[in-house]
């Protein structure tokens, strides 16, 4: 049974992971260099790049527990 829970475990983990990588590809595929141009613009000083970053975190957050 203990080990029945650890490979679960342990599979449960693996296809997390590739499920965050496969998502990473896809958004630097499709939005690296906008990005990287708007941030670039938007934001450049890197104090206002980090309250950015709160600011869009807590959004997420938030929406999430809403939901």
């Amino acid at each position: 049974m203990g080990s029945t829970l650890t490979l679960n475990l342990i599979g449960g983990i693996a296809l997390l992971l590739w499920g965050l990588h496969m998502i990473h590809n896809g958004m630097v595929r499709s939005y690296s260099t906008e990005l990287r141009r708007l941030t670039g613009v938007a934001l450049p000083h890197r104090v206002h790049a980090f309250f950015a970053g709160v600011m869009v975190t807590s959004l997420q957050q938030n929406r999430a527990a809403t939901g």
